[in-house]
C-alpha cells in the first residue's frame, strides 16, 4: 500500500481510467479495422483518395475548432460553472464559423485539386464541425468527473454508428459518400452520448467567467497542434495535387492502417495522462519515475506492434485490404519506422501540457515541424515512397530536437527517456529482422492468413528467447508490476534514474 492516500487514490483512478479507455479503444480499433476491411472491398482507391484530399484540409479544423480549450479545461485545477459555460459558447461559435468557412471554401479547394467532386465532400464534412463544437465541453465535463468508463462506451457506440453508416451507404452504391456519412454518423452519436454522460448543461455567457488564462494556454497548444497536423498532412496534400488520387488512395490506406492502433489507443490517453501528471508535477523525482515507466510501456508495447507490422506487412495488407492493395505494403513499412517517434512524442506532449510549458513546446515545434514539412516537399519528385521517407526523416529530426533541447525543461532527464527506449528497440529490431527473413524465404508462398499466424508465433517465440537476458526481463517485469499494482503505487526506479 502507498503511504500517501491521495497518491493511492490518484493511482487507482489512473489505472481504472486507463483500463476502461484502453478496453473500449481496443474495441474501437477492432471496429475500425472491420470498417477498413469491408470498405476496402466495396470502394475504389479513387474514393479513398478523394476523401483523403478533403480530410487533409478539414482535419486541421478539428484542432482549430477546439482552439486547445478542451485541454486547457481538463488541465485546470479548478473550473467554475461560469468559465465552463463560456467555454461551451466559444466552442459552439467556433464550430459555426468553421462550418461557414469550409462550406464556402469548398470551391477554391476544388480548384486547387482540379477536382469538382471535392466541393460536395468538403461541404458534407463541414457538418461535423458544428456537431463537435457542441459536444467539446460535454466531453470535458465527463473527463473532469473521471467518468472514463462511460466516455469509453460513448466512443465505442460512436464507432459502431460510423461503421453502420459507412457500410450501408457503400452497399447502396454511394461511393465516396460512404466515407463522409460515416464521419457525420460518428459525430452525431458521440454528441448525444456525451450530453447524456456529462449530465451538464451550460449557462448563458457570463462576464464573470474569465477565460483569458485558458485562452493563452489554448493558443499555444493549438498552434503547436496545428504545426504537428500540417507536418502530418502535407504529404497527402502534395500526393493528391501532384501524383494523383489513386496513389493517394494507396498511401492513405497504409497511413490509416498505422494510425488505427496509434491514434485510437494513444490520443484518448491524453485525457487521463494530462490531469494525472498535472497533479504530480510538483515532485520532480516522482514525475521522472512516472515518465520513465510510461516511456517503457510505450516503447515495448507500441514498439513491438510497429516492428511486428513491418515484419508482416504483406499478409497484413492482403488480409485487411485485399490483393489489389499490394502497393500499400512498402508505404506501410516505411511509415511504421516513424511510428515509434510518434508514440514517444505523445509522452513529451503530455509532459509539456502537465507543466504548462505550451509556449516552449510551440517554439520547438516551429523548428522541428518546419524541417519535417521541408523534407516532405523536397521528396515529392521521388514519388510516394520518397514522400513516406521524408515523413519518417522529419519525425526523427523533430524527436531529436525535442529530446535534446526541450525535454530537460520538464524536469525529466534525457538519459531517463533514452534508458527506457533503447532496449525495446534493439530487441524488436532483431526479432523483426528474423521474422522478415523467414517471410521472404519460407512463408511468402503460403496463404496470407497462414503466413500471418506463423509469423506471429515466430515473433512471440523469438521475443521470449530475448527475455532470457536479465535487463530485458527486468523491463518486462517492471511493466507487469505496474499493471498488477492496480495503480496503488508506481514501482520505483531510483537505481536507474
Amino acid at each position: 500500500m502507498s503511504s500517501n492516500p491521495d497518491e493511492a487514490s490518484l493511482g487507482r483512478h489512473a489505472v481504472r481510467g486507463a483500463s476502461h479507455t484502453l478496453t473500449a479503444q481496443l474495441g474501437r480499433v477492432v471496429l475500425q479495422i472491420a470498417t477498413t476491411v469491408i470498405l476496402a472491398r466495396l470502394l475504389e482507391a479513387d474514393d479513398f483518395g478523394l476523401f483523403a484530399m478533403v480530410s487533409a484540409f478539414t482535419g486541421v479544423a478539428l484542432v482549430i475548432g477546439d482552439f486547445g480549450l478542451s485541454l486547457a479545461a481538463v488541465q485546470a485545477r479548478e473550473l467554475g460553472r461560469a468559465v465552463h459555460s463560456n467555454l461551451f459558447w466559444i466552442n459552439l461559435s467556433l464550430g459555426c464559423g468553421l462550418f461557414a468557412v469550409y462550406w464556402l471554401g469548398a470551391y477554391p479547394l476544388a480548384a486547387f485539386y482540379n477536382e469538382p467532386l471535392v466541393v460536395a465532400v468538403t461541404q458534407g464534412l463541414a457538418f461535423v464541425f458544428l456537431i463537435n463544437g457542441f459536444s467539446a465541453q460535454m466531453r470535458v465535463n465527463a473527463i473532469r468527473q473521471m467518468r472514463f468508463g462511460q466516455i469509453a462506451l460513448v466512443d465505442f457506440g460512436a464507432q459502431i454508428g460510423a461503421l453502420t453508416g459507412g457500410i450501408v451507404l457503400a452497399l447502396v452504391g454511394a461511393e465516396y459518400w460512404a466515407l463522409v456519412g460515416a464521419q457525420i454518423a460518428q459525430a452525431i452519436v458521440a454528441a448525444i452520448g456525451l450530453t447524456i454522460v456529462g449530465r451538464w448543461l451550460p449557462g448563458w455567457p457570463n462576464r464573470r467567467g474569465s477565460i483569458r488564462a485558458m485562452a493563452g494556454f489554448g493558443a499555444h497548444t493549438s498552434a503547436a497542434q496545428i504545426l504537428s497536423y500540417a507536418a502530418g498532412t502535407v504529404d497527402k496534400i502534395l500526393i493528391g495535387r501532384f501524383i494523383g488520387p489513386s496513389s493517394l488512395g494507396y498511401y492513405d490506406r497504409a497511413f490509416q492502417l498505422l494510425q488505427l492502433p496509434m491514434t485510437q489507443l494513444l490520443s484518448p490517453l491524453t485525457n487521463i495522462a494530462v490531469p494525472i501528471l498535472s497533479k504530480v508535477d510538483a515532485d520532480d523525482q516522482r514525475l521522472a519515475r512516472t515518465a520513465r515507466s510510461i516511456a517503457l510501456i510505450l516503447s515495448y508495447g507500441f514498439g513491438t506492434l510497429l516492428f511486428l507490422i513491418i515484419a508482416l506487412a504483406t499478409p497484413v495488407v492482403e488480409i485487411a485490404l485485399g490483393h489489389d492493395w499490394s502497393p500499400s505494403v512498402p508505404i506501410l513499412q516505411i511509415l511504421c519506422i516513424g511510428g515509434l517517434f510518434q508514440a514517444i512524442g505523445y509522452l513529451y506532449f503530455w509532459l509539456f501540457l502537465s507543466r504548462g510549458l505550451t509556449a516552449m513546446q510551440l517554439r520547438y515545434s516551429v523548428i522541428g515541424r518546419s524541417i519535417q514539412i521541408a523534407l516532405i516537399v523536397a521528396c515529392v519528385p521521388l514519388g510516394v515512397l520518397g514522400v513516406a521517407g521524408g515523413v519518417v526523416a522529419g519525425q526523427a529530426i523533430n524527436w531529436l530536437i525535442l529530446t535534446v533541447f526541450a525535454l530537460r525543461h520538464t524536469g525529466v532527464a534525457v538519459k531517463v527517456m533514452l534508458s527506457a527506449m533503447w532496449r525495446p528497440i534493439v530487441a524488436n529490431l532483431v526479432v523483426a529482422g528474423a521474422v522478415s527473413l523467414a517471410g521472404t524465404f519460407w512463408l511468402s508462398s503460403m496463404l496470407a492468413v497462414v503466413w500471418l499466424a506463423i509469423g506471429l508465433a515466430l515473433y512471440t517465440a523469438l521475443f521470449a528467447v530475448i527475455l532470457i537476458v536479465p535487463a530485458f526481463r527486468g523491463d518486462v517485469a517492471h511493466v507487469l508490476r505496474i499493471v498488477r499494482s492496480r495503480g496503488a503505487q508506481l514501482p520505483r526506479f531510483e537505481d536507474e534514474v
